[in-house]
C-alpha cells in the first residue's frame, strides 16, 4: 500500500486530489478579488467612470451627486471635472489638480485639500468647515460665499 506522502500520489487519487487543490485554490481567488484584496489597485471603486483611488486622473468626469466621503484621492488629477453637491466630507485630496472643477455646494467639510490647486474652481455654497487647506492654491476659484479668491 503506498502511503499518503505530500505532493506524492499515483492513479486516479492523484487527478482527484489535484482537482482538490485546484478548486481550493480557485476558491481562495475569488473569495480574494471578492474582498478587493491582493492585485495593486485592486480596492479602487469606479464611480460614474472614474477609478476611484490615490494619483486618478477623472478630468472632465460628470461626478454630479457623488458619495465619495472619506475617499483616498490624493495627488489625483479633476481639471474641469462637474462634481456638483458631491459628498467629500473627510475626503483625502492632498496635492489634487482640481483646477475649473464644479464643486457647487459640495460637501468638504473635514477634506483635507493639503496643496490641492483649485484654482478656477466653483466651490460656490461649498461646505468647508475643518477642512484643512494649507498651501492650497485657489487662485481666482469662486468660494462658498459667492466671492472670487484672488
Amino acid at each position: 500500500m503506498v502511503r499518503d506522502l505530500p505532493n506524492v500520489q499515483v492513479g486516479r487519487p492523484a487527478k482527484q486530489l489535484a482537482l482538490r487543490r485546484f478548486a481550493a485554490a480557485a476558491a481562495a481567488l475569488a473569495i480574494t478579488a471578492a474582498m478587493g484584496a491582493g492585485a495593486p489597485g485592486a480596492d479602487a471603486r469606479v464611480v460614474k467612470g472614474c477609478e476611484i483611488k490615490p494619483r486618478t486622473n477623472c478630468s472632465g468626469k460628470g461626478m454630479s451627486g457623488v458619495n465619495l466621503r472619506g475617499a483616498n484621492l490624493a495627488g489625483s488629477v479633476f481639471y474641469f471635472s462637474y462634481m456638483p453637491s458631491a459628498d467629500l466630507r473627510g475626503a483625502n485630496l492632498s496635492g489634487a489638480r482640481m483646477v475649473g472643477a464644479n464643486l457647487t455646494g459640495a460637501d468638504l467639510r473635514g477634506a483635507n485639500l493639503t496643496g490641492a490647486n483649485l484654482s478656477f474652481a466653483k466651490l460656490t455654497g461649498a461646505k468647508m468647515a475643518g477642512a484643512r487647506t494649507a498651501g492650497a492654491v485657489l487662485t481666482f476659484a469662486r468660494m462658498p460665499d459667492g466671492s472670487t479668491h484672488r
